[in-house]
């Protein structure tokens, strides 16, 4: 007789960028006449990767954390590493991925060979809000008393899920006054023009350039 495999939910919902727990019990292998055999076992995604916090018991198993997890063992010691399963999606991926689990009994009782079985549950990972992106490629430097203005190339901003929407961008000095000169199209001053904290908005692209024509006295 064949392999067979419980699943206990269909689905499983969880976050982009998540650590996911795979829940005890969802998978089970059973086998009637596996005896003290061993079974083969491996799991698969397609979106990320999967790995077991467990493997005592077990006889082999592959490299983790992988798209596809192939391990080895008594039944027992197969069930026991199913209770430990985890998965994580790839990095900033929202959306459906399946958790598949392919299972043999390498033909070790009666005839006809080995006999495999499946069992899948769907993953679908709902979208976080990811941090926006600021990065300080260049410094400037300017004589005391003396007006410098940034210029082009001193940040780059953006924002991985929100492209093209509004940021917030606030611009501190420890001394002086900062104001935006021209050459801004697209920013706006929400508040500080000519003080020591000037709070701007706008896309990150329309950020970056007004930053470079931000001033400093």
């Amino acid at each position: 007789d064949g392999p067979a495999v419980f699943v206990a939910a269909s689905s499983v919902v969880t976050y982009e960028d998540f650590e996911t727990v795979i829940a005890s019990g969802l998978l089970v292998v059973s086998d009637v006449d596996v005896g003290a055999g061993s079974v083969s076992a491996e799991l698969r995604v397609g979106e990320g990767t999967v790995w077991l916090t467990s493997t005592a018991g077990l006889a082999s198993v592959g490299a983790m954390p992988s798209g596809a997890v192939a391990f080895r063992g008594a039944l027992s010691a197969v069930n026991a590493a199913l209770e430990n399963v985890r998965y994580r999606g790839r990095t900033h991926y929202n959306g459906n991925d399946t958790l598949t689990l392919w299972v043999s009994d390498e033909g070790l009782s009666g005839s006809g060979g080995a006999l495999n079985a499946t069992g899948s549950v769907a993953l679908v990972l709902n979208a976080v809000n990811d941090r926006p992106n600021l990065t300080v490629i260049a410094n400037e430097t300017t004589a005391e008393d003396t007006q410098v203005c940034l210029g082009g190339g001193h940040v780059l901003i953006s924002d991985l899920d929100d492209a093209g929407s509004e940021l917030r961008l606030v611009v501190e000095t420890t001394s002086g006054r900062l104001w935006l000169g021209g050459g801004s199209a697209g920013v706006s001053v929400v508040s500080g023009n000519g003080s020591a904290r000037v709070e701007l908005t706008g896309t990150g692209a329309a950020l970056e350039s007004g930053v470079a024509a931000l001033c400093m006295l």
